[in-house]
């Protein structure tokens, strides 16, 4: 059961039916920890974003004492502090596989590092899904997570690329007709759910390869694209 807090599309299903806002985003997560940000583009996502893992995160990298611990270790030691019980995710998280689907500016746009990024397949999702149920044939729910995203780097057809995305998500929900799309609003509660979940199916883009990363330093499993 999902919390009331949280909107979802349920079996393909839109229950919200207001078209995404498109919003350029200073919140690169997976670019922040995986690779690097300048120091205009981490002030940005501070001013923007406070108290967000990405701030913390930031704050934490900063400190003398963190010296010579790795970005990904200071980044899980982060989410292992917070209080799981705190974050609004479906109630079978723990026993329920996670799918995520980068979606946005590699949908349609003309940047190499977006063509790079194309969404992956059905067919290709479709066997990821196998290996998953295989590591965990008992699960409860399955749970897809993902939302169009733009960053200041990304190429300016968005409308292009929202409707793009929209159709490609709606192709992925009917492929999987007993799936959920969760959409926690935020990027942080995405982390959370796809951190908590039995087993995660990664996406294209570097938040996908964060995810897999701290999943693996806790020994939790991964379907790898």
């Amino acid at each position: 059961m999902l919390s009331t807090a949280v909107d979802t599309v349920l079996h393909g299903n839109i229950l919200n039916t207001t078209p995404p806002t498109i919003v350029v985003s200073s919140y690169r997560l997976g670019d922040l920890v995986l690779l690097s940000l300048t120091a205009d583009e981490k002030k940005a996502l501070m001013q923007d974003h406070p108290n967000s893992l990405g701030d913390i995160y930031i704050k934490e990298r900063a400190k003398p004492s963190n010296n010579g611990i790795s970005n990904l270790s200071i980044f899980r030691t982060i989410l292992d502090r917070i209080n799981v019980s705190t974050v609004p995710l479906p109630d079978d998280i723990a026993e329920s596989i996670v799918l995520h689907l980068r979606l946005g500016d590699v949908v349609a746009g003309n940047e190499w590092h977006e063509k790079q990024k194309r969404p992956l397949s059905i067919e290709q999702l479709q066997k990821m899904m196998q290996s998953a149920i295989a590591i965990y044939p008992h699960y409860k729910s399955v749970y897809i997570i993902g939302k169009p995203f733009f960053a200041h780097t990304s190429s300016t057809n968005y409308d292009e690329c929202v409707a793009m995305s929209e159709a490609y998500k709606a192709e992925v929900c009917a492929a999987f007709p007993s799936a959920i799309h969760f959409n926690g609003g935020y990027t942080d509660i995405d982390v959370m759910c796809a951190t908590q979940a039995a087993v995660f199916v990664q996406g294209k883009g570097y938040f996908s390869q964060l995810i897999c990363k701290v999943r693996e330093l806790r020994g939790q499993p991964c379907v790898r694209c």
